[in-house]
């Protein structure tokens, strides 16, 4: 080694050991619980948010099962825990002690716990510090039983206690939670300790492994400025406390909402790419047993679960905030820094953060090696590292400092196109390409992926041969959507390329909005003649949600979205007066995701008293079924739910983009 590289090597050392010590000294003046547990932030899933107090030991029993056959348990999740109304009502027997519901567990939660430690999983119980739950079961709370309860708990085999906040006695909480944490302390089993008081408090990191620092999270983006927080609501008011987080000690902004229909995927993945960046605690909130392909690759993101659950155990801090658009830095234990790029515009925005920002040292020869962590793929850099982010979402890279010589090529790209279009013509779509990168490339290509039905005409090469450093190119094509195309639809783009580092490949989807044919009618525009429904009123353009009108939600079914249809809830029936006037009704239906896998419904189109067709079963599990009929000569146009034949529960329906197509 040469005394220039010797002399660098000791400034990088001490910069590094400088910046420890700056970490150290801002952790070490916060005391933390120091039990030894969930030394990185604890990961699994929790039946509230898909269930609410509706659980059972056979349903259970599947979740764990499914988060084994789903690839979580390798992913990393081990905890499967019941939430409130686990308990008998009332909730004790003639001793004092806690009893599960005989009707719903009749096995009892040993046996459940000893089935799910058979699975290589843990299990995680609900307990409240007040007299009752916040279900309001009688004698459910732990207040005076704290020592009862915690050996009971340690019978029965239980690994984590989320512990909340209903029906307190006194105004000591924190004496209160302290209480259960010293039963706990002395129950002889090992039990993590979540605090669910709804909003930090200073006494909360002495007390507990994890703590919630806000309100009860909602499926929504942003919920303003109420007690129930969306989900960059939640981010905002974790931020606050960056400086608590550190091994066995975590800042909890409650469960994911992820896969259960409130938000788009862009906000879910932000969801998890945050969490993971501000060292959240990881539980789950679905319903395992039917999840869809992509909420499972969200939330089985192993590169992104791995900057969770680092040991250096540092929330990331925001580094920059230029309104809409914000960085996010989280350092790394081997030296690498997490960067997130979070976009909370209505518009996707280019966001760019330097080397130097990030933290890094400069050192002559060397650049920087990003990796995305979303498109698990990566790229060189000789300073800055910059994305295109879509609406409400967030890019993450994992940045390392090496040699220049040991980068990778990059060919970015950007796609130009109209993002409202016509089903009646087909329009320009545009990729263009630059070589950013340190590397000429070769063997560059681009191909699209269209939604069923779509057609797509190449006007130039999509194929280059050889990109020099700098050089551009572009791939046009000319789309064309079917007739019966309407509303959200997403072309996937994806760009693929080799250098002497290897083969890349990077993606991107492109969304946009159809218009029907000129003379459709979008029926949510009509006044129908009649309707009838199940629960609530019909909405337009919206889920059916609750009881109150316009209480529903971006209409989604099996992920995708619509922003046109009829909400409905089974059984219903929605009469228009159409006048013989059209051909063809086309819609896409299904059941509504706000209520996830549950809700079973047929669908039926009725015109002039003739059933003119009739859908299977479908239910929660299932995507959008399309359909087109024949309505020639209709005049009276009836849309008819019904339940399916297990009774209307969670039957939200949707009729989504339903239309009136024109005579040709």
């Amino acid at each position: 080694m040469s005394t220039r590289d010797r002399a660098r090597g000791t400034i990088v050392c001490i910069s590094l050991c400088l910046s420890l010590a700056l970490i150290l000294i801002s952790t070490a003046a916060v005391e933390a619980l120091d039990n030894g547990l969930a030394l990185t932030p604890p990961m699994g899933w929790n039946s509230w948010n898909a269930f609410r107090g509706e659980i059972d030991e056979v349903k259970i029993r599947q979740i764990a099962e499914a988060m084994v056959s789903s690839g979580m348990k390798d992913a990393g999740y081990e905890y499967i825990i019941l939430d409130d109304n686990w308990m008998a009502n009332p909730a004790r027997d003639a001793d004092g002690n806690l009893i599960a519901d005989p009707r719903r567990f009749p096995s009892g939660i040993k046996a459940l716990a000893d089935y799910i430690h058979s699975l290589g999983l843990k299990i995680g119980i609900y307990g409240d510090r007040g007299t009752a739950t916040c279900m309001n079961i009688p004698q459910s709370g732990s207040y005076g039983y704290e020592e009862q309860d915690a050996r009971t708990f340690a019978e029965w085999g239980i690994d984590y206690l989320k512990y909340d906040n209903c029906n307190t006695v006194g105004n000591c909480i924190s004496c209160d939670y302290k209480r259960m944490q010293e039963a706990l302390a002395d129950c002889g089993r090992p039990i993590v300790y979540s605090i669910c008081a709804w909003g930090f408090q200073a006494w909360m990191p002495e007390v507990g492994n994890l703590w919630r620092t806000t309100g009860d999270i909602v499926d929504k983006w942003d919920n303003g400025s109420d007690w129930f927080v969306g989900i960059i609501n939640a981010i905002d008011l974790n931020m606050r406390y960056a400086r608590y987080a550190k091994p066995g000690a975590w800042n909890d902004p409650d469960m994911f909402v992820i896969g259960n229909g409130g938000c788009t995927v862009e906000e879910y993945k932000t969801q998890f790419s945050m969490w993971c960046m501000m060292a959240s605690p990881l539980i789950a909130g679905n319903d395992l047993r039917n999840m869809d392909e992509t909420t499972r690759q969200i939330l089985t993101n192993k590169e992104l679960i791995a900057v969770n659950q680092d040991p250096l155990g540092i929330q990331c801090t925001k580094i920059r905030d230029d309104g809409d658009e914000e960085v996010y830095v989280k350092p790394l234990s081997n030296g690498d820094y997490a960067v997130a790029l979070l976009n909370r515009g209505e518009e996707e925005a280019l966001i760019r953060v330097t080397a130097a920002e990030i933290g890094f040292a400069s050192r002559p020869g060397y650049g920087y090696l990003a990796r995305d962590l979303w498109q698990h793929s990566e790229f060189g850099t000789a300073d800055a590292i910059e994305a295109v982010v879509p609406v409400h979402g967030t890019a993450v890279f994992r940045v390392s400092q090496v040699p220049v010589e040991q980068l990778p090529g990059h060919v970015a790209f950007a796609v130009e196109t109209d993002t409202v279009v016509s089903a009646e013509a087909g329009f320009k779509f545009t990729v263009h390409l630059s070589n950013t990168g340190l590397k000429d490339v070769e063997d560059t290509a681009v191909t699209l992926r269209l939604p069923e039905g779509w057609e797509a005409e190449a006007l130039t090469a999509n194929r280059f041969s050889h990109l020099d450093v700098g050089e551009e190119a572009a791939a046009v094509w000319r789309i064309m959507p079917p007739p019966h195309a309407e509303g959200f639809n997403v072309v996937g783009v994806m760009v693929t390329y080799s250098d002497s580092a290897g083969a890349r490949s990077w993606s991107k989807d492109v969304r946009l909005v159809v218009l029907p044919p000129e003379g459709s009618v979008y029926l949510s525009d009509l006044k129908p003649l009649s309707t009838r429904n199940g629960w609530g009123p019909v909405e337009f353009d919206q889920s059916n949600g609750e009881t109150a009108a316009n209480d529903g939600r971006v209409i989604t079914i099996g992920g995708v979205q619509y922003n046109k249809g009829l909400g409905v809830h089974a059984h219903s029936e929605v009469v228009y007066d159409i006048g013989g006037s059209f051909a063809t009704f086309a819609a896409d239906v299904g059941v509504d995701d706000e209520v996830g896998s549950r809700g079973s419904v047929v669908f039926q189109v009725w015109g002039d008293n003739v059933k003119l067709w009739e859908s299977q079963r479908l239910d929660g599990s299932m995507g959008p079924q399309p359909l087109t009929v024949d309505i020639s000569g209709v005049r009276m146009l009836k849309l008819v739910v019904t339940d399916g034949g297990d009774g209307n529960a969670y039957d939200h329906a949707d009729w989504a983009g339903a239309r009136l197509l024109p005579r040709q």
